[in-house]
């Protein structure tokens, strides 16, 4: 069973794609049969990393504008102090959110606090939203459960301006309305209790009848958001959303441009970077969305966006859609995914719920203000699927560097994998100071798509299956030893790389497949002395070696090794603007001789787009001997990150799916920096003979990486 998207938020959502669709300004087109979706809709993507989050760029909470009463910030009144929770129990406190009518004045909010246990199936709504950076100095009244209405109330709790707003919006007119709310519910003054109600985090939300999704007050796109949702229900047929939309973008310029500014706008609120909200959402029975007086089922927002995501793809294709333009839509996306618990065979995801795959996925998308949290705001049993002696436990007075580094060896000890050095960080942390082997997991993959993604489908098998153990015995925390071969160092790195190339010039120019062959001819020649039979000797595929590494033998894909063959892709990159011209031709109806041909090789070049992906923030490089010598059969092609530095070792790890580029650390020869994964020729599957004769000379030489 797998339930979230490594490959791009397209996934579920926009998986009925086929037949004739109304898409663009009211064009008809027909789209082929025999595309994938995420091929057909993705299309283009490439143009930014999306494994970070540069491109991002979030309305925080704290510049929507709020109202505060001057009563209300005047107010005079003294701190309440929770009363404690019994330790290691099931017990919370509840907002009893007191109606509008129990102060003579509606701008003053009043509550009582009651604890109740979960196991006795209170009821109540949980409330997810983004606390912000502005200070919690607007006072919520704290009534004892003997006051009477209508007396004075002299204890409260400060709250930030927006839970004010949030609270001021739910609160019911005449009767009493019951909340689960972190900031109110949880002391936050103790981190012992901070601690003990994470664990019950998941349970909370769970057990709530809903969950309200808070954005933040509304702004001047209401209305044109709201005719949107009420254009989508009085369709019957859901699938009609595409035309739906479409008409309602074309109806008139300024309403249509008013129309994608409101869904733009909400989803780009900060909500849905926050790293708590993927929990919240996710574990609730039901989830609503509301923005100031404005609320929308979970459900019809997801179905309005995907269509209009459908509709901006096709107009102005990849780079001027949600997909790109906002922060939100890929977190809804995983959030539906993984609510739905997603069981499609053929979906490019997870292959069993996984751990550090959730992390990882997660942290494409999230952000958090107390970097502990990008760990404890996954442990949910659904997530956390380690044994019990190996479950992560948070404790917040911990620091971020001893919670990083303790979370990932748990999560190694627990997998016997180091599938972990998929985030491979090139020996580059910011501000935080952790071991090469512990992922910045503020940043995961800051050199794009990993060789090999934790929890997804691949024929990878390069340490032939052998687990890593952990040695217990290894004293110091931050060091973590490993078994297994160093095999080759890398002699030379291609000039051309991927730090700056971009897909909207053509899968061509992007890969760049003629320049890659020329200069690696140059340096077999002159640099290591090559003829050209013996290069022919050693590639017999010639340039489509060449290919085959630049896509790491469809490392982004499903599928390894590549089913396609390289003469044919070759064929391919060489007509694409061919190819490109006649789409665009049949796509307006004209006739094209052989268009039965041009539609096939419009899939493979679909397929090249996405297998290319796996070149972004990566190099070309070649290999030697260890000691710096040997003959052609020495020299290897690989792919790896733009990191790595020549004279690099490349190593094959107990536990790592694909070879490793490690670093000597200094002060001894056997401690290293793991520098990142990295696509080898040769030594990728467990059919390759190379690999086998390396594993059965030894059973491997220990490392230490720090």
């Amino acid at each position: 069973m797998s339930f979230i998207g490594y490959i791009g938020g397209l996934g579920s959502s926009l998986s009925n794609i086929g037949g004739t669709l109304s898409i663009g300004f009211g064009v008809q087109r027909q789209t082929w049969r025999s595309m994938a979706c995420l091929n057909v809709l993705r299309g283009r993507p490439g143009e930014y990393n999306r494994y970070d989050k540069e491109h991002q760029h979030p309305i925080s909470i704290d510049q929507i504008p709020v109202s505060i009463p001057s009563a209300v910030k005047e107010a005079e009144y003294a701190a309440y102090k929770h009363s404690p929770l019994p330790q290691n129990g099931d017990e919370i406190r509840l907002l009893e959110l007191l109606p509008a009518t129990f102060h003579k004045s509606p701008d003053f909010i009043a509550c009582r606090l009651v604890i109740r246990r979960l196991s006795e199936d209170p009821q109540y709504e949980a409330l997810s939203y983004t606390w912000g950076t502005l200070a919690r100095d607007v006072p919520i009244f704290v009534v004892p459960n003997a006051l009477p209405e209508g007396l004075a109330v002299s204890k409260a709790l400060p709250v930030t301006p927006q839970l004010y707003a949030a609270l001021k919006r739910l609160r019911w007119e005449a009767t009493s309305r019951y909340l689960w709310v972190d900031q109110i519910c949880i002391d936050q003054t103790s981190n012992n209790e901070r601690s003990q109600q994470v664990l019950l985090m998941d349970k909370i939300y769970e057990q709530s009848t809903q969950t309200i999704i808070w954005l933040g007050e509304e702004d001047q796109h209401r209305g044109s958001f709201e005719e949107m949702i009420s254009l989508l229900n009085n369709e019957a047929d859901p699938k009609a959303g595409v035309a739906t939309v479409t008409k309602a973008f074309a109806a008139d310029q300024g309403v249509g441009n008013r129309r994608q500014n409101a869904v733009t706008n909400l989803l780009n609120r900060d909500w849905f970077t926050r790293a708590w909200v993927f929990q919240e959402a996710v574990l609730s029975k039901e989830l609503s969305v509301r923005c100031g007086g404005m609320e929308v089922p979970f459900v019809k927002l997801k179905r309005l966006i995907d269509a209009v995501m459908r509709v901006q793809y096709d107009a102005g294709g990849y780079a001027r859609s949600l997909i790109q333009t906002t922060v939100g839509f890929e977190t809804v996306d995983l959030i539906q995914h993984a609510r739905q618990r997603c069981e499609d065979e053929s979906c490019q995801r997870f292959v069993e719920p996984n751990f550090l795959a959730v992390l990882f996925e997660a942290m494409q998308q999230f952000r958090a203000t107390d970097s502990r949290d990008l760990i404890y705001a996954f442990l949910a049993s659904r997530f956390q699927n380690l044994q019990p002696r190996n479950r992560i436990i948070p404790d917040y007075d911990k620091a971020v560097e001893w919670v990083w580094t303790d979370a990932t060896r748990r999560i190694i000890t627990d997998t016997q994998s180091l599938s972990v050095l998929a985030a491979g960080r090139g020996g580059e942390l910011k501000n935080l100071h952790v071991p090469s082997w512990v992922p910045d997991w503020s940043y995961c993959f800051r050199y794009g798509r990993p060789i090999a993604v934790p929890g997804c489908k691949t024929s990878f098998k390069a340490c032939l299956g052998r687990p890593h153990i952990m040695d217990d015995a290894v004293a110091d925390f931050t060091t973590l030893p490993v078994k297994g071969k160093v095999i080759l160092k890398l002699s030379w790195l291609a000039p051309r790389n991927f730090e700056v190339s971009y897909y909207r010039d053509g899968i061509n120019e992007f890969l760049d497949l003629n320049g890659h062959v020329e200069t690696l001819k140059q340096h077999l020649t002159f640099q290591r002395r090559l003829t050209a039979e013996r290069v022919a000797d050693r590639w017999p595929e010639g340039a489509g070696a060449v290919l085959r590494t630049l896509l790491a033998d469809g490392a982004y894909g499903t599928v390894q090794p590549l089913p396609e063959k390289m003469k044919e892709l070759q064929r391919v990159l060489g007509d694409e603007k061919k190819i490109m011209d006649m789409k665009r031709r049949m796509d307006a109806g004209e006739h094209v001789p052989s268009p039965s041909k041009w539609q096939e090789d419009y899939v493979v070049l679909e397929k090249l787009f996405e297998w290319a992906l796996i070149a972004q923030k990566k190099v070309l490089f070649t290999t030697k001997a260890v000691d710096g010598v040997g003959g052609p059969d020495s020299i290897h092609l690989g792919l790896s990150a733009s990191a790595v530095k020549v004279n690099d070792v490349i190593a094959l790890l107990h536990g790592s799916l694909v070879p490793v580029v490690l670093r000597p650390a200094g002060g001894s020869e056997n401690r290293w920096h793991i520098i990142s994964q990295c696509y080898l020729e040769g030594w990728m599957y467990e059919s390759d003979a190379e690999n086998k004769v390396c594993w059965d000379e030894a059973d491997g030489d220990c490392f230490l990486l720090i």
